[in-house]
């Protein structure tokens, strides 16, 4: 389903009042089932998220098809832009870089990020650097030091001050939490 594909898609869905109370009854039930944990319990909240899944992809889907994809130039620009991306976070971390080589500008490469998202290039290019240092944090022994290392931070205070400001707290108490 396009809704997973989060980058092209829009990520609130307008519901109707009815539908709010449907989905509503549903996470109610699923997490009565959850609570009781009695036989098949598993069974019960993997059908009732099988239908909270079908309603919402039926919303989508008729929310979309009535404003079909908007500007597929864009959209072809913004997954090379991720492609590169994810190829060069760790040593890459300037919108105008990106945009030099796309070939095109700065401004451009924004204006494409936010049609797409709705967030800035730089925001993107934040988000991923975030997103790998807490699967490092998480999956991985090193020290915050060699982590910093890894993805291209030669100042380790800036990487201190870069995680905090984006993840909402240091990488040491997001590691000890995790």
């Amino acid at each position: 389903m396009a809704f997973f594909q989060s980058r092209d898609s829009n990520p609130a869905l307008n519901v109707t009042e009815q539908t709010a109370i449907t989905l509503q009854q549903r996470f109610a039930e699923i997490f009565a089932e959850y609570k009781e944990n009695t036989k098949h319990s598993f069974l019960k909240i993997a059908s009732l998220s099988q239908l909270v899944y079908a309603d919402l992809a039926r919303i989508y889907s008729d929310q979309t098809s009535s404003s079909i994809q908007k500007n597929t130039l864009y959209q072809n620009h913004f997954h090379r832009f991720v492609k590169l991306l994810d190829e060069k976070y760790t040593h890459q971390k300037n919108a105008s870089f990106y945009a030099s080589e796309l070939a095109m500008t700065t401004k451009h490469l924004h204006r494409i990020c936010l049609s797409c998202t709705g967030k800035s290039t730089s925001h993107l290019i934040a988000e991923r650097l975030v997103l790998e240092v807490k699967r490092k944090l998480v999956s991985e022994s090193k020290s915050i030091q060699e982590i910093a290392d890894e993805l291209g931070f030669d100042n380790y205070p800036y990487f201190h001050l870069f995680f905090k400001k984006h993840a909402g707290e240091t990488p040491k108490e997001f590691r000890e939490k995790n």
